[in-house]
Order: structure tokens, then C-alpha cells, then sequence
């Protein structure tokens, strides 16, 4: 398995097109920054949380993101604006001094990811490993059934791990297609991801997704954590990066 090297920065490197950017913070360190960083509706929403932690990592998370676009962007944090489309997917709001580059953000636990490239789309996500008792409901109502044959084949005591290295995969991939309850997780399947860090992605013939070459690469953000990256097969480069945060 491919061993990745994390690299510290607090400046932002070049991006292009050819290129997805995955960095990494642990969201304990922003809790109690500047609140006003963000938006109105992001502290309103923050509110509906019912309990605490939760609400906590929602905001860091959303100060993390705008930590990293505001690099990329070459601007203010707070002067970050977002629009969304139909299925709520966020995208910077067009403005003559933000460029175009897409960006998704997944937070599970203590960890918070941003993927950002800059002339295709992209999806992230990650998640803690647990125990997973819930995990065969999950593979039997949105597993492929190539996909399903191909965990249950795995070792009961790799059996957690195999079940997020491609419940990661398939969030990653609907979440570069936009997301949304009109993709269906079963019409595509990426059950070698169990055997090889990146991967392309298989369609099933009824699939309306859009077709494309798409890659999905797994990768460990931290110990006890699985998370994937889906990409198109423009992209030519996978570069990690820690965000530096000054204490």
C-alpha cells in the first residue's frame, strides 16, 4: 500500500487543473478561533445542533475550509461567499478576484479534510473507524453486488476496515457527482479498492451517472481513520498537505 507524506505548509502551493490538492487538520487546534470568520447562515446552522462536540466540529471545520480557500482565493476568510447548487453542493460565488477551482470538505471525529483542484470536480471523504455494527445494513441496502460478494470474502478481524476503505470510496465519488438522492450507490462499483490504493470505477448498464473516466484513491488522513478521493482522469497528480496552524 502507498505510503503518503504529509506535507506541513502554511502558504499555498500553485494549483492547476491537473492537480488535486488534499489537505488535513486536526479540528480540535480551531476550536475557539474567531467565530466571526463565518457567515451568518454557517452560525445558524451551527446552532441546530443538538449537542455540543457536534456543533464544535461543524464550526472548525467550516473555518478550516475557509482557511483554505481564502489562500487559494487571495482573500480574507471572512470575505469567502458561497452559492450552491440544486443538491446544496457549495461553490465560491463568482467574483472578478476569485478564481475558479472546485473544492469539497469532509469532517469525521476529530479530523477535517478539503480537497481542492482547479478545472474539474472533485469529492472527499473520510470517516472514523469503529466498530461498524452498522455497516452490513449499509452494504446490503447501497453495496454493489460485486461489491458485496467482495466484502463478505474479507477476514472477520479486517472486516471494519474493508467496509470504510470502500464506504469512503462510493461517498467520495457521489459527492464529486454532486451528491444529491438521485445517485444511486449501487449502480456503480469500485470493490478493488480493496486491493489497490486507486482504482477506476465501474458502471452498471441502468447507471445515469455521469460516465467519464473517474479514479478513486484511498488514503489514511490519520490512525483509526479511512478516506478516499474521486477524481477525474484529467488529474494527473495527488498532493498532501497538512495546514499548518500557528498556536
Amino acid at each position: 500500500m502507498r505510503v503518503i507524506e504529509w506535507k506541513l505548509l502554511s502558504d499555498f502551493p500553485e494549483l492547476t487543473k491537473n492537480v488535486v490538492h488534499i489537505w488535513k487538520s486536526d479540528l480540535s487546534r480551531l476550536y475557539g478561533i474567531d467565530l466571526n470568520l463565518l457567515s451568518a447562515e454557517e452560525l445558524k446552522k451551527a446552532d441546530k445542533f443538538r449537542f455540543e462536540p457536534d456543533r464544535k466540529r461543524y464550526l472548525a471545520s467550516h473555518l478550516f475550509l475557509r482557511r483554505i480557500l481564502s489562500g487559494y482565493a487571495r482573500m480574507k476568510p471572512d470575505r469567502i461567499q458561497f452559492q450552491f447548487d440544486d443538491n446544496g453542493r457549495p461553490s465560491l460565488k463568482a467574483t472578478d478576484r476569485a478564481p475558479f477551482f472546485d473544492f469539497n470538505l469532509s469532517y469525521s471525529g476529530s479530523m477535517g479534510v478539503v480537497a481542492v483542484t482547479g478545472g474539474n470536480r472533485t469529492g472527499v471523504d473520510i470517516e472514523r473507524i469503529d466498530n461498524a455494527d452498522y455497516g452490513a445494513d449499509i452494504v446490503d441496502r447501497y453495496f454493489s453486488r460485486s461489491e458485496t460478494r467482495a466484502i463478505k470474502a474479507v477476514e472477520s478481524s479486517e472486516w471494519n476496515e474493508a467496509f470504510f476503505r470502500l464506504w469512503t470510496g462510493k461517498e467520495a465519488f457521489q459527492k464529486a457527482q454532486g451528491g444529491g438522492l438521485h445517485i444511486s450507490l449501487d449502480s456503480f462499483s469500485i470493490e478493488s479498492l480493496l486491493l489497490d490504493d486507486t482504482v477506476g470505477i465501474c458502471f452498471s448498464e441502468e447507471s445515469s451517472l455521469q460516465r467519464g473516466f473517474w479514479k478513486i484513491t484511498h488514503f489514511i488522513p490519520a490512525d483509526g481513520y479511512s478516506g478516499a478521493v474521486a477524481y477525474s482522469d484529467q488529474v494527473t497528480s495527488l498532493e498532501f498537505y497538512e495546514l499548518e496552524i500557528a498556536p
